[in-house]
């Protein structure tokens, strides 16, 4: 038998035990649930925030400024394009400063027709040559920019000739329409043309050379006179 101390205690604690469940419970209703899964189906509270100063990803994308800033991207841009116009065209007075012909100079054309690109080579290094001694000016043109011909040809004081040789004494394929031009004496009268051919060509071949020979010819008969002898260039000489 409990004595009435005991029992009094044992009445006691089953009431506080029981008034610490009942608050338990009541206070737990009225917070919100923690558990992932009421997590995912509750939502968010909504935020009050202020349009004028709203911070978040979304609202600077719909929120656009009364006036383009300059330092946005396009004008990044039209300020790049516009500083490198101007350079280019500094560039480009400056060229022009840089290239203009001296007074006393000589003008040289300077025409190469190339398969390969040996031609080219050749007819670029002799207008540096050219320009290097001041006395002379040349103009660098590709027979194959000119398959109508080169009318202007009769009115050049000096012109040089680099071709090369393909095949079985064929021009270069994209020289052929101006070597065709020249060969059939549509260029008309070059009397006071002077010139030179350096002619490349490879003498396991039984043609060496042919191109520029018939240049050599084509050009004498219209009444060219050559500066110095043609040049025939073995390719063991120049490769």
């Amino acid at each position: 038998m409990l004595s009435d101390s005991k029992r009094c205690l044992l009445y006691v604690g089953a009431g506080v035990a029981a008034y610490l469940w009942l608050r338990r419970r009541s206070s737990s209703s009225h917070l919100p649930s923690t558990d992932f899964d009421t997590f995912l189906k509750t939502p968010a509270p909504a935020r009050k925030t202020n349009k004028a100063s709203a911070t978040s990803f979304a609202a600077f994308l719909h929120v656009q400024p009364e006036e383009p800033c300059s330092t946005d991207f396009a004008s990044f841009l039209k300020d790049r394009s516009s500083g490198a116009q101007q350079g280019a065209q500094q560039t480009a007075n400056n060229s022009t400063l840089a290239e203009q012909i001296p007074l006393d100079a000589v003008p040289v054309t300077v025409i190469y027709g190339t398969e390969y690109g040996f031609a080219r080579e050749i007819a670029e290094k002799l207008c540096q040559q050219l320009k290097d001694t001041g006395k002379f000016w040349p103009s660098l043109i590709n027979s194959a920019d000119n398959p109508d011909g080169l009318p202007q040809l009769a009115q050049q004081q000096a012109a040089a000739f680099v071709f090369s040789t393909q095949g079985d004494g064929v021009p270069p394929s994209d020289a052929r329409d101006f070597c065709d031009w020249l060969a059939a004496g549509k260029c008309g009268p070059l009397t006071q043309l002077t010139y030179s051919v350096c002619a490349l060509g490879d003498t396991t071949y039984t043609h060496f050379c042919r191109c520029g020979k018939q240049l050599d010819a084509a050009l004498a008969a219209a009444g060219a006179a050559a500066v110095v002898h043609r040049a025939d260039v073995d390719k063991e000489d120049w490769s």
